[in-house]
């Protein structure tokens, strides 16, 4: 059976990119096109001028996907995973909504875009599972 975790993981790619800051690994000013691969570079609109903090705050102007033909999709085929190129897609060929740090929209593709920047990194999964449990009020 299959749950639905949704926007929980955000909190955990919010972290992720947030120690990788601290650490001095990437900065949340760094353009998004130094981190993401070469194949979406073209894809992107603004994406020389988009950065990762626009990315975590939703200020980035990437559209959202379609909720509804995703969830279509997952109904009509519940045991096959949808792969966030899927997701990726749809907004790519909407975007841009309007120039970076203009506005805000809530986009879950700013978070897919966020894993793929942790992958870049080098902060992979099992190292922040780890990090993330052993994690300590200040």
């Amino acid at each position: 059976m299959r749950g639905l975790i949704a926007s929980v993981t955000k909190s955990v790619t919010s972290i992720a990119i947030l120690k990788l800051a601290e650490e001095g690994k990437l900065s949340l000013v760094d353009p998004i096109e130094r981190w993401l691969p070469a194949y979406l570079m073209d894809r992107i609109p603004n994406v020389k001028e988009m950065t990762i903090r626009q990315l975590l705050d939703h200020t980035s102007g990437i559209a959202e996907y379609d909720n509804e033909l995703i969830n279509l999709e997952e109904l009509h085929n519940p045991d096959v995973p949808i792969p966030c190129q899927v997701s990726l897609e749809q907004c790519l060929s909407a975007s841009p909504l309007f120039s970076p740090g203009t506005n805000y929209t809530l986009s879950n593709v700013n978070y897919i875009l966020l894993t793929l920047i942790i992958d870049a990194a080098g902060f992979h999964t099992r190292i922040m599972s780890h990090e993330i449990s052993s994690c300590q009020p200040a």
